[in-house]
């Protein structure tokens, strides 16, 4: 989630669940939490979905599984869901299975309702694809710090880079996971 509803977040799942995960700097007890439907292709919109909680990263416990879900009336609509079993934590992550007959998963916001200050939106936020290079990158300003992602992939060499980089020294900080069959 980066604060704007016009962003696109979409993914080609491989016929792999989608799985999106925040670990918070505190505990927090959230009680309800919004998806926002990017701006094409409903098919993409997810139809089904679990929230986990932890505390440690490691224990996971259901609060919240939707099915059967419809796409989203309309672009850019902000739906919010009650959390069924609140608990509190610091850990929270979306499961999202791949819709049937469906190679690609897209949503443009996800937020948890009273998991402390939302963080500020991005500014200077530009997005750029140079096809004849196959890169693409991510470039915004927030909190004074300007950060950087850019992608390469190179389907004949099976290889996908990304970098990431930040204005300021130690402002990084993220968990990367990846699994491959």
């Amino acid at each position: 989630s980066d604060g704007d509803p016009k962003t696109k977040w979409c993914f080609e799942h491989g016929g792999r669940p989608v799985q999106w995960q925040i670990e918070l700097p505190a505990n927090a007890r959230p009680t309800s939490y919004h998806l926002t439907s990017a701006d094409d292709v409903p098919e993409r919109d997810p139809q089904q979905w679990q929230l986990e909680g932890s505390r440690d990263g490691v224990n996971w416990t259901v609060l919240d599984e939707q099915k059967n879900q419809r796409p989203f009336a309309s672009r850019h609509e902000t739906k919010t869901f009650p959390i069924a079993n609140p608990a509190e934590g610091r850990f929270f992550r979306f499961i999202f299975p791949n819709n049937p007959g469906i190679p690609h998963f897209q949503l443009a916001e996800i937020a948890l309702a009273d998991a402390g200050k939302r963080p500020e939106k991005p500014t200077n936020y530009r997005r750029s694809l140079d096809l004849q290079k196959a890169v693409a990158s991510v470039r915004y300003d927030r909190q004074g710090i300007t950060h950087e992602r850019t992608h390469f992939i190179s389907a004949p060499d099976e290889v996908y880079v990304s970098t990431y980089t930040a204005s300021r020294p130690g402002s990084l900080e993220f968990t990367i996971s990846l699994d491959r069959p």
